[in-house]
């Protein structure tokens, strides 16, 4: 069975000609009918589904997740959506927040955990999801016409991974495994939103 009311979200930052990228995505109504287990499951959520601007001819794009399984722990099913939809494992991923005001999806009560994930686009070889139209990143700075409240949960994503960074070397997970300083202090910059002091000649 599908938890109609609980999705679990996915913000995937990339680090791509130096800026901070989101990956988004487009996806495609009948190839997630068959990822869910059964017709029966489908049902349950066809009316998110009819409903959702991103499944739609409009150029909406939103965030890579879907609705929960009653069998699948969240933190599990954020790696399966992701091991799905990109093709890669063991990639640095973190739950931060849950959102679940009342009028965030329209047409139907949804609580979203968010999870943040963090990859190198160019070290990665990513595959086209089989259950998207279209994925793609985009500039941090520069997003596209969005879904619901998504643009909020990057923000809120881009904070956390902000506050992170100032105490953990979280930003390693998006260069590659040999990089220069430069490119380092290029990759904090920006992540943090500020110049750092260079110390290096």
């Amino acid at each position: 069975m599908i938890l109609t009311n609980l999705s679990v979200d996915c913000v995937i930052f990339g680090f791509k000609n130096d800026k901070l990228n989101v990956l988004l995505w487009q996806a495609n109504p009948k190839l997630l009918e068959n990822f869910l287990t059964t017709p029966e499951e489908y049902e349950q959520i066809k009316i998110l589904f009819e409903k959702n601007p991103a499944l739609g001819p409009d150029n909406f794009w939103g965030l890579i997740g879907t609705h929960l399984p009653d069998n699948e722990d969240l933190d599990s099913y954020a790696k399966k959506i992701l091991k799905i939809t990109t093709g890669l494992n063991n990639i640095y991923l973190k739950q931060f927040e849950t959102f679940g005001s009342i009028q965030r999806v329209p047409h139907f009560r949804v609580v979203t955990v968010a999870y943040y994930a963090l990859i190198n686009p160019d070290y990665h070889d990513m595959k086209l999801s089989p259950l998207a139209k279209s994925v793609k990143w985009f500039n941090i700075d520069e997003l596209p016409d969005v879904i619901f409240d998504v643009k909020e949960i990057i923000l809120k994503a881009l904070k956390k991974l902000r506050e992170e960074a100032q105490f953990h070397p979280v930003g390693f997970h998006l260069l590659p495994n040999k990089f220069t300083l430069p490119q380092l202090q290029t990759l904090y910059e920006v992540i943090l939103g500020k110049q750092l002091i260079s110390y290096y000649l």
